[in-house]
């Protein structure tokens, strides 16, 4: 009863003992069982800090994991170079920006889920660059090809990590990364289209674009980010996986101190 009207973490641990020593002295105390099984089945009102501590090591561990990931993710940029070398650069300036935001998405990205900071300054940072660098990837289709797949990759990626906190700044940022040069072309400050009757041709910026590099650029570009996706999702299922995995097998060890006859009314 104490564990119940405290509600604190020491009361649990207490009770969860005596009732392990009763039951280990007559398994079939049923005022013992019925304990155990309301024990196990309303969780404590706070986190006991245990599993706090675990929950956190947990998500160290996801976001080491991403991090690796991200930073292997956002520099696949420089591995699509020799292709803008063979489409033909024509503005090495633009090349060299867009370059800039993605070598320093990777970096602020990698610190930021390697090395949290406790304010968060460090991961407002890599939101900002990452979508930074996937909104500068208009300059080279315009900010309805590629961009749209690399702001949701981006968001996505994001997303995965345990802190729901800055959610909405997250899915703001991948607006603006479309918002920002869709905006820049309606007011014609950069021209990434050109419409004329019901065809639409996309302007050269940092690149030209002839035939066969262009159509190879754009279809490998397109399977990489469907790569990158599927890759970023499968790895999370599979942790998700593992941990459902954990505990279903806890449950069931915890099951099996519970006499037959009252599970059940443990699982009511």
């Amino acid at each position: 009863a104490e564990a119940f009207d405290e509600q604190s973490t020491e009361a649990r641990r207490r009770a969860l003992h005596q009732v392990g020593r009763a039951l280990a002295l007559d398994a079939s105390n049923r005022e013992a069982v019925d304990t155990l099984v309301k024990l196990l089945t309303q969780p404590p009102r706070e986190m006991p800090a245990e599993a706090l501590a675990q929950i956190h090591g947990s998500s160290r561990r996801t976001q080491r994991a991403v991090a690796r990931g991200a930073m292997v993710g956002y520099l696949a940029w420089f591995l699509f170079l020799p292709f803008g070398f063979w489409m033909g650069v024509r503005s090495p300036l633009a090349a060299l920006l867009a370059s800039a935001a993605w070598a320093v998405a990777a970096l602020s990205a990698y610190a930021s889920l390697r090395r949290p900071d406790p304010e968060g300054k460090r991961r407002y940072v890599g939101f900002v660059a990452t979508a930074v660098a996937a909104g500068a990837t208009s300059v080279v289709c315009g900010p309805y090809v590629l961009v749209p797949t690399l702001a949701v990759i981006n968001v996505m990626l994001w997303l995965l990590l345990p802190d729901r906190t800055h959610r909405l700044t997250i899915v703001g940022l991948g607006w603006l990364t479309i918002l920002v040069p869709a905006v820049l072309e309606w007011t014609h400050v950069v021209r990434f289209y050109h419409f004329k009757g019901d065809q639409v041709t996309i302007v050269p910026s940092m690149l030209d674009f002839p035939a066969i590099p262009t159509h190879s650029f754009l279809l490998l570009a397109s399977l990489a980010l469907v790569s990158v996706a599927a890759v970023l999702i499968a790895r999370f299922r599979d942790d998700l996986t593992e941990a459902e995995s954990q505990l279903h097998l806890q449950a069931w060890q915890l099951k099996q101190l519970v006499p037959p006859e009252a599970q059940g009314a443990s699982a009511v």
